[in-house]
């Protein structure tokens, strides 16, 4: 699941690339990277938890050291969720800028 869950943080950043310096005006790029992040976050979140709970048959009862990557997990499940919620904000704030610029030149 973490592997799916980089697989999909690679393919959102080469939405975002793309958004960024060739596609500015693609509207589907935007939704594509939010749902390539969110869906980052949730198989992170689902191969932690898988880990958490089968961590007694790995180890077979004996007590476990989870270490620093399972916190770079963590970490880094924690900055794709802060980067979904930037880019939901960028997309709605985007939505509200064309929205007024079209009540101006309509008057």
């Amino acid at each position: 699941m973490s592997i799916l869950g980089l697989i999909n943080i690679l393919a959102s950043t080469v939405c975002v690339g793309l958004r960024l310096f060739k596609l500015p005006e693609h509207k589907i790029l935007r939704i594509c990277s939010i749902v390539a992040t969110f869906s980052t976050v949730a198989f992170i979140l689902t191969g932690l938890v898988s880990y958490y709970r089968h961590t007694d048959d790995i180890t077979d009862g004996k007590s476990f050291n989870y270490g620093f990557s399972f916190a770079l997990c963590i970490l880094g499940m924690c900055f794709a969720a802060l980067v979904d919620i930037i880019l939901i904000y960028d997309l709605l704030m985007a939505k509200k800028n064309i929205e007024s610029r079209v009540g101006v030149e309509k008057k």
